[in-house]
């Protein structure tokens, strides 16, 4: 049998993309589907979906990368999909598999810099050229070391090796940024940038249901929006002066924010406002805080359901941490 008639039977044999990386690691199909399921996600208190699965295994079969080897793995995304983390050794991986990569070179500043009492000292900036067949000049990317770094406070207090291999992290990333640029890598991060992603979509799906506030009467409660001549909302609780009940659904309830001198309604503690949550993201993207941090050092659950207590304790510690900058 022929080179290629070979080759179409096998592509027949394998009809779908989890027969295609079964027949690549000699494993069932069963046996991949779970092993990458139980591996191949950073996900808390739930497994992977199948349809995120299914999409890591498209990306990975598309670039030729190999998740049993860690060159790529994946968040789940707040909006749907999954964001693909692909490490040093992928985008390597990726260079070496291009017909047109003819290797690369690295010139390193020569001013070192400490860039954070944490990390070790460190050149400001590392520059890559990538070399490519038949093109007359390198691609060049240079990365500077305080627009890369990754403060120990974002990974959740304890030392990464930002703080323990400062100088290679910095290499690493201006290689996967310079291999990135030269040969159009598109939809694959890193993992200090998947973080950075999931961190923001974390901010924006606090702010989903957040509302604008409506106009409330002397009790706290919302102003009767009914039509004119309706005769039960004349006769609403608040027109008695009687405080509604506390209840989210019940027509009248004041909203679980504090705005301005606004009374809330007994039992019912106050809570951050939607102004309050977009302050603490400009202040921890300067910080390289995260919100998931914060929410797991407070125990909140979720931030526009944020005590005022919990919060004066959040702003005092950022504060400490970070005088003078309100992001």
């Amino acid at each position: 049998m022929g080179a290629v008639a070979k080759k179409q039977q096998e592509q027949g044999k394998s009809k779908n993309i989890v027969a295609i990386m079964a027949a690549k690691q000699n494993l069932s199909e069963l046996q991949v589907w779970n092993t990458l399921k139980n591996t191949c996600f950073k996900v808390k208190d739930r497994e992977a979906t199948n349809e995120e699965l299914l999409a890591l295994m498209v990306v990975a079969n598309r670039y030729g990368l190999d998740p049993f080897l860690n060159q790529i793995y994946a968040f789940p995304s707040k909006k749907g999909g999954i964001i693909p983390v692909v490490g040093i050794d992928g985008f390597i991986a990726l260079a070496l598999a291009h017909p047109d990569y003819d290797g690369f070179e690295l010139t390193y500043s020569e001013d070192i810099v400490e860039v954070d009492k944490d990390a070790k000292p460190c050149p400001e900036w590392i520059e890559a050229k990538v070399f490519k067949r038949g093109q007359t000049y390198p691609v060049t990317v240079r990365e500077y070391v305080d627009e890369c770094y990754q403060s120990k406070q974002s990974k959740g207090g304890y030392n990464s090796p930002w703080q323990t291999h400062t100088k290679r992290m910095l290499r690493h990333k201006t290689l996967i940024q310079a291999f990135r640029v030269a040969f159009g890598f598109t939809g694959l991060f890193d993992e200090d940038e998947a973080l950075r992603i999931k961190n923001q979509e974390a901010v924006e799906a606090e702010m989903v249901d957040l509302k604008e506030p409506q106009p409330l009467n002397k009790n706290g409660a919302e102003k009767d929006k009914a039509a004119p001549g309706n005769s039960e909302a004349a006769a609403s609780p608040t027109d008695t002066g009687a405080a509604p009940p506390p209840s989210d659904t019940q027509p009248g309830a004041a909203p679980h924010f504090i705005y301005e001198d606004v009374a809330l309604l007994d039992n019912e503690p106050p809570f951050i406002s939607a102004n309050d949550i977009k302050w603490l993201y400009g202040k921890i993207k300067n910080t390289g805080k995260t919100i998931e941090m914060l929410k797991e050092k407070f125990a909140v659950e979720h931030l526009n359901k944020c005590p005022l207590s919990k919060w004066d304790a959040i702003k005092s510690w950022l504060d400490e941490r970070e005088p003078g900058q309100e992001g």
